[in-house]
């Protein structure tokens, strides 16, 4: 019967899409169907499981609102205008009781099926402006069902049921039935149905097959957004779902009908993908499709959805995609190519025609004139009156760029140093905040051309960019330079606001170095320190910070106190010449400043006196209890007391500076994002870098 009612429906549908496609083919300008993409509705929704079978079988007791709670979840998506295309799982219990004075049954399954479905939604014959959308549905489904039964209560005491209505521990036709207690049911599902095996049944399968029959309807919230309600009849390929069947024994026997049951839904779906497009809309009917097809608005024989070069001029040449044709390669069209022939190597004007050189030097004269020679206005002399208002003309400003990456690029320590030994050397932000490193700038153009040429005898990649007003950089073209000697500027030619720097007469430079850190800081902190750089090493990972550019040590050190009193307390000095970083021993002019261990007052101390260590944590406050617990199981670990009051975790003692980085490396992975390395001489805490100069 199931299976004549499932290919009537089937056989309905189909049969309805096919006689829908002739007729729409018997039009004299036919209306395509709605182009199918994927475009899913996704839904998820709860309902109500209700079982017919066997146990309360004839009796009605088995309405939906006193049934089990179950889930939904489906997928749906479009074949066609009328018919969707349902992928689902469902999920949840079944179960039902039954009391009488002759049979005393009860059961609950837990249930899982998948199945797919198709859906029907009258879209043929309703209105498409309708707000609800009914729906009929058919499919195939698997599921499975674990079915058990409430014979003990929570003691262990078994159920048997008298004929005045009560439930006791011992049976009524018991000797000792006198002192039976009476028990209360706890619905506690404990007893495996097929395992009691109390029919004989065996090890019959606790999955099957079944055909879910349902009816509903859509209500459309939004574009994207609908509620669906409905009901199906899921009729089964078993009849053990709950465990009884026309063979059980005595009064627990059922009928020869397999089992079935309703699960009426709630659902909340949401369409995904892109929204269907017809491929003709309404009002299109006496459109020519086939003279789209052939137009060719520029009557250049290339059809328009082919041509890549459209509005070409009817007396242009144009190759097979439209293209007019260029046969000197030189980027301009024959149909407006002065020059014909002009060599590959040639740079052009807007005509085609070759630059000459004096051409070029024509144009440089005109930029660079100040004489006004090459005014293109007629110029007419009078006096000028004290009422006159001159105004003041702006002068350019240019930069130097040697590396324009920015502070986030990792840099080689090679790379590092040989910017660090360029005087004057200092970096910028353009309007996007992008960084730029910058060797020079200046007013003056002269000067900073003089600048570039230096670098490029050293081998150092430059550019000059002339500052706008609105913070952009835009690059000075070569032929656009002035024509300077290869010299280097003194400091009595220097231009007013320069920030150039002449390479010393013995090519050393001091800098300030503030620190070296695991973590990358806040630009904030360093943007108003004079000539500040920062780079991070490709290397060891860590970002270090220098301030200051100095021709001799007396300024340098100067300035390392100015940064120890602005709070940059393990500040200390370091020198670079010929591109390299030198010992301050190598100098000849490192004095002790100050009574802070320093590179400065330790050149005489062993390498063997050095070590590393590796800092994981700074409290300034109370430490945390689990905080505490955790560092104190490091290995070496140590507290010091800093002079800022701070107190400093240092774990690990290692001779050499990779081994204390991949301690480190090992203690970040573990949790501890702080952990870097340090160096410790006779006690004293330094820097890593200062260790590392010591041990030279």
């Amino acid at each position: 019967m199931v299976k004549r009612v499932v290919f009537t429906i089937l056989t309905c549908v189909l049969w309805g899409g096919v006689t829908f496609a002739q007729d729409s083919n018997s039009v004299k300008t036919p209306t395509p169907p709605v182009g199918v993409v994927f475009k899913p509705t996704i839904g998820v929704g709860t309902g109500m499981f209700t079982f017919y079978g066997d146990i309360t079988l004839g009796q009605k007791t088995n309405l939906p609102i006193i049934s089990r709670i179950g889930y939904d979840l489906r997928v749906t998506q479009p074949l066609t205008e009328y018919l969707d295309m349902n992928f689902y799982v469902l999920f949840g219990q079944l179960g039902a009781n039954e009391r009488s004075l002759t049979r005393n049954l009860n059961f609950e399954s837990t249930i899982r099926m998948g199945g797919i479905a198709l859906s029907y939604n009258f879209n043929h014959a309703l209105p498409k402006d309708r707000l609800i959308d009914p729906y009929i549905m058919v499919g195939i489904e698997s599921f499975e069902f674990l079915s058990k039964t409430d014979l003990y209560d929570e003691h262990g005491n078994m159920y048997y049921y008298w004929s005045d209505g009560s439930i006791r521990n011992i049976d009524e036709a018991d000797p000792n039935a006198d002192d039976a207690i009476r028990l209360t049911r706890d619905y506690t599902y404990e007893s495996d149905v097929r395992e009691l095996d109390i029919d004989g049944f065996g090890k019959y399968p606790e999955r099957s097959w079944a055909v879910p029959i349902g009816v509903g309807a859509n209500l459309h919230v939004s574009e994207r957004v609908k509620f669906r309600i409905g009901a199906a009849m899921h009729f089964t390929f078993t009849d053990y779902v709950d465990g009884i069947t026309d063979q059980s024994i005595g009064d627990r026997i059922g009928d020869a009908a397999n089992d079935k049951f309703l699960f009426t839904s709630f659902n909340l779906n949401y369409q995904i993908g892109v929204e269907p497009t017809s491929v003709l809309e309404e009002g299109f009917d006496d459109y020519d499709f086939r003279d789209i097809d052939t137009d060719d608005e520029d009557l250049d024989l290339v059809r328009d959805f082919e041509d890549d070069c459209p509005g070409t001029p009817a007396d242009a040449i144009v190759d097979d995609k439209g293209c007019p044709l260029d046969g000197d390669k030189d980027g301009v069209p024959d149909y407006l190519d002065d020059e014909l022939d002009t060599p590959d190597s040639s740079y052009v004007d807007l005509h085609g025609v070759a630059i000459t050189d004096e051409m070029m030097q024509a144009w440089n004269d005109k930029y660079t004139d100040s004489t006004g020679a090459h005014l293109d206005i007629n110029v007419v002399e009078r006096p000028i009156s004290s009422s006159d208002k001159i105004e003041r003309k702006i002068k350019k400003k240019y930069q130097l760029i040697v590396k324009s990456e920015g502070i986030q690029a990792e840099l080689t320590e090679k790379e590092a140093q040989h910017l660090l030994s360029m005087p004057g050397i200092t970096m910028d932000t353009d309007k996007d905040g992008n960084m730029v490193i910058v060797a020079a700038s200046s007013n003056d153009l002269n000067e900073i051309t003089r600048r570039k040429l230096e670098l490029d005898k050293q081998n150092i990649s430059s550019e000059i960019v002339e500052n706008k007003p609105d913070r952009s950089k835009e690059a000075v073209p070569d032929d656009q330079l002035p024509d300077v000697k290869e010299e280097t500027p003194t400091p009595d030619d220097e231009t007013p606001g320069s920030t150039t720097a002449s390479i010393p007469s013995d090519g050393l430079i001091y800098r300030v170095q503030l620190g070296a850190f695991s973590r990358k800081l806040s630009d904030d902190i360093f943007k108003d320190l004079p000539n500040s750089f920062s780079y991070t090493s490709s290397e060891d990972g860590l970002t270090r910070y220098f301030t200051g550019s100095f021709g001799n040590y007396k300024e340098t050190a100067n300035h390392k106190i100015n940064m120890i009193e602005e709070g940059f307390e393990d500040a200390f000095i370091v020198s670079f010449k010929d591109g390299k970083k030198v010992p301050l021993s190598s100098t000849g002019s490192a004095t002790p400043i100050n009574k802070q261990v320093d590179i400065d007052d330790q050149i005489s101390t062993s390498a063997s006196d050095v070590k590393f260590r590796v800092q994981v944590a700074a409290y300034d406050d109370e430490i945390p209890a689990d905080v505490l617990s955790k560092l104190l199981q490091l290995d070496a670990v140590e507290q010091r007391k800093s002079d800022d009051g701070q107190t400093k975790f240092i774990a690990g003692i290692f001779d050499t500076y990779e081994e204390a980085q991949q301690y480190a490396t090992e203690l970040v992975g573990e949790g501890n994002d702080g952990a870097f390395v340090v160096g410790e001489l006779n006690g004293k805490l330094i820097s890593s870098d200062e260790a590392l100069e010591l041990q030279k």
